[in-house]
């Protein structure tokens, strides 16, 4: 059948820890409205798990991205996912020679916000070397009915870049955002700890 038969699928994934692997990820339900999306950094040497909402227009889905490996597994009654682990997915990333600067963001809840987000990111620094791009270490997004989603998201700015690369970035993007990096609670829980001894 080509209707999906509910309104919200939630999953369980893993994607590559690389720069971009969530706009493909992405690409492989866009037009879907996603509704959900749990991100956070852990390390660069094993795929990154992650918790998706979102509104399916087929029921094709769970075959894309099953052919395209991500494993995909259907959570969307899972009572400890929806009543707690969705909100506490995260942790600290371990520090990797990069800046992480924490942002809150105003996504219009309009089709297509998420995708201008991921392809900005993506175009944000014109090279072919990874280790020379941003890179997402935090995505928390959910859509909660109002006229902008909030989304939590961190960046790391390799030491090759200059913070204005990102100034840029933002400028270009155009929506609304406020930095969080020196606040005291993303500071005491998910900041990358530089010294383990402290």
């Amino acid at each position: 059948s080509e209707n999906a038969d509910r309104s919200e699928v939630r999953l369980s994934l893993r994607i590559p820890e690389t720069p971009g692997a969530f706009r493909e990820l992405y690409m492989k339900i866009y037009p879907c409205n996603v509704t959900e999306f749990s991100y956070r950094f852990h390390r660069a040497d094993r795929p990154a798990d992650i918790i998706l909402a979102f509104q399916p227009k087929t029921n094709l889905w769970f075959k894309r991205l099953s052919d395209a490996g991500y494993q995909p597994r259907d959570i969307t009654s899972d009572e400890l996912t929806k009543s707690h682990l969705r909100h506490i997915a995260g942790g600290r990333a371990p520090p990797n020679g990069m800046t992480e600067r924490v942002f809150r963001f105003e996504f219009p809840e309009s089709p297509g916000a998420l995708n201008r987000f991921l392809e900005r990111l993506d175009a944000a620094v014109v090279t072919s070397d990874p280790a020379a791009k941003f890179n997402c270490s935090l995505f928390h997004y959910r859509n909660y009915g109002h006229d902008f989603g909030r989304v939590l998201v961190a960046l790391q700015l390799p030491s090759t870049l200059p913070a204005s690369a990102m100034d840029a970035f933002l400028s270009d993007l155009g929506y609304r955002y406020v930095e969080e990096s020196n606040n005291p609670t993303y500071l005491q829980f998910l900041a990358p700890v530089v010294d383990d001894d402290e």
